[in-house]
């Protein structure tokens, strides 16, 4: 087992013992950690059973066994805590163990006569050594339940148990730290995805860790992160899709009603982390008032839709206008205290405004109380629903329905779903103004009534009932038919500059019908696009950006970027607006950025 100093400075030391190349190959590989202050040895995750032996004789050639204090645990898997019987065996008498209260009358059923430490829900710090004061951080649900990351102030480190753990093949390791931490995701990827269960959790832990000065991040399995990795990491899991293990669950069984993601009501308010305000009590509540009806102002997408038949609903509105984000955010549409919108920059003169966009909180650097905006919302749909009570205020809407609008507004589609859409996807796609059906002419009714009518068709009829509406068959044919030319049209007009693709439709006449997401399906190794167009009446030019939604690599904060040349959006999409003249400028600036950001966490 080779022992890899992490850090040292005097009689602070932190010390890894792995990669054991004598282990039995069905064991997976783990990190055991060694803190040493003083005369005193605290031992972090000391390993599992079979590899006792290997990890003493290796330690001991370092530190004195009579040196060991304390053992931390910072969960209850084998591979960490079944050797705890051997360490009472081998260590002095009244050596001090430690594991989340969870866990104590379970890991008693390695050893009975072993006595711990219970550490609190909240975590605790251990003073060990000469003083020195070790923070133990709540991890819970990461993946256990009861589970604990360990922070050294002044070594700067932090030790996150499964977090940040790779699954490497014998021989891909080749030293203890992340050198290239593009390569490394395909180490990392499926473990987080399949173990880290809860995103709530995840994002509440990374807000913990993120104000402390960390040097280097060790996790229990795999390489250790170190200088810039390390908040390349942070920003990796940050928008990781994690907790995939639960489509399983479904597989041969209907989904409940309520399997639709809920907004959670002790989530830590955004605004306490842009703002610098204190953090809120949650998710805000209203109440429709009776007989009070509104004007609803939002886009003429699927979320707008959505988010008028949950109004319709609540019998709150009385006419609808679909306008685009950028006539708001430049005052072109006149707002009054007698408007709702949704999905679209705040405006101060409105009612209500329902919004899950990041980059308008950065924009307006001030808390609104008519402002109901939660970035963590998969759709401006899903602000509604919760606002006004979610299941509860809304008995009569398909929780189908509000799981489509979710799926579609967040991009959760399958290379599948689009490439060949059927259902709720399909539908999706066909209102979505992106995929183009606008630009051609012929239909039986214009797009605006369409989408007036599908407000009723939601609430009242299911999916393929809706598809087989007249209005609706005839685009769904028109979409089918352009769908080859869409495709040749995306591999001639597009340009790929390192991860990024391209596609630029300024010299086109025709721009074919088509998802805005076959691109990432074409261009699989690229993971962010630009697409390049004319906007209205060819007076500027526009630019969306957006992050694939199957390589999801990008660190790019696009909603932030897209503001800086007076756009906005998502981290993962946004959209801004430049004169013609300035175009290639601004063009040649966004390559720039989106490529230093990925070369920000390159080798060097």
């Amino acid at each position: 087992m080779i022992c890899h100093t992490i850090f040292e400075e005097g009689d602070h030391c932190w010390l890894a013992f792995g990669q054991d190349s004598e282990k039995p190959v069905s064991l997976v590989d783990t990190n055991q950690i060694v803190i040493l202050s003083g005369d005193s040895a605290t031992l972090l995750d000391p390993g599992g059973l079979e590899i006792f032996p290997s990890f003493l004789s290796a330690l001991t050639e370092r530190v004195a066994i009579d040196k060991i204090d304390h053992i931390f645990f910072s969960h209850q898997d084998p591979d960490i805590s079944s050797s705890l019987p051997l360490w009472r065996q081998v260590c002095k008498p009244g050596i001090n163990f430690y594991v989340s209260e969870l866990w104590t009358k379970f890991l008693t059923h390695f050893d009975a006569g072993a006595a711990f430490t219970p550490i609190p829900d909240k975590g605790m710090d251990l003073t060990v050594g000469d003083g020195l004061s070790l923070q133990l951080i709540p991890a819970h649900y990461l993946h256990s339940p009861g589970n604990f990351s360990v922070y050294d102030p002044i070594a700067r480190i932090l030790f996150s148990g499964e977090i940040g753990t790779a699954l490497m093949p014998p021989g891909a390791a080749n030293g203890f730290n992340v050198t290239n931490f593009d390569k490394h995701i395909q180490f990392m990827e499926g473990f987080h995805q399949r173990w880290m269960a809860a995103r709530q959790a995840r994002d509440a832990w990374i807000a913990s860790v993120v104000p402390m000065e960390i040097d280097a991040l060790v996790p229990q399995h795999g390489l250790i992160f170190k200088g810039e990795t390390v908040q390349g990491f942070l920003d990796w899991f940050s928008a990781l899709d994690i907790g995939n293990g639960v489509e399983a669950i479904y597989v041969g069984a209907a989904r409940p009603a309520a399997s639709a993601p809920v907004l959670a009501q002790d989530s830590v308010d955004i605004f306490s982390e842009v703002l610098g305000e204190g953090v809120k009590d949650g998710m805000p509540r209203g109440e429709p008032e009776p007989g009070k009806e509104y004007r609803l102002v939002t886009r003429s997408d699927f979320d707008g839709l959505v988010c008028a038949v949950l109004l319709e609903e609540l019998d709150m509105i009385d006419d609808i206008l679909f306008v685009h984000p950028n006539d708001m955010q430049e005052g072109r549409v006149d707002i009054t205290d007698n408007d709702i919108t949704t999905n679209l920059p705040y405006v101060p003169g409105c009612h209500l405004a329902f919004d899950h966009h990041l980059s308008e909180i950065r924009r307006l650097d001030k808390k609104y109380d008519n402002h109901i905006n939660i970035p963590e919302a998969p759709s401006a749909a899903r602000v509604v629903y919760e606002y006004y009570d979610g299941l509860q205020g809304f008995p009569n809407v398909s929780p189908d329905l509000m799981e489509a609008v979710d799926k579609g507004d967040s991009a959760q589609f399958s290379m599948e779903e689009v490439l060949n859409p059927t259902g709720w996807p399909l539908l999706n796609f066909i209102m979505d103004p992106r995929t183009g059906l606008g630009r051609f002419r012929g239909f039986r009714i214009p797009n605006y009534e369409l989408m007036m009518e599908l407000i009723e068709l939601c609430r009242h009829k299911d999916i393929q009932e809706i598809l087989e509406e007249p209005d609706f068959k005839e685009r769904v044919e028109l979409y089918l038919e352009q769908a080859e030319p869409f495709k040749d049209q995306i591999q001639r007009c597009s340009t790929v500059h390192g991860k990024i693709v391209v596609f630029n439709l300024l010299e086109e006449d025709i721009i074919y019908v088509g998802n805005r997401f076959m691109i990432y399906a074409l261009f699989p190794h690229c993971n962010i696009s630009i697409h390049e167009m004319w906007g209205r009446d060819k007076q500027n030019v526009v630019f969306a950006v957006g992050k694939s939604i199957f390589d999801k690599s990008s660190r790019t904060n696009v909603g932030e970027l897209m503001l800086q040349y007076g756009g906005g959006g998502h981290s993962a999409a946004g959209t801004c607006h430049s004169e013609s003249i300035l175009a290639e400028t601004v063009k040649t600036a966004l390559i720039h950025k989106i490529n230093e950001d990925s070369e920000l966490f390159l080798p060097g």
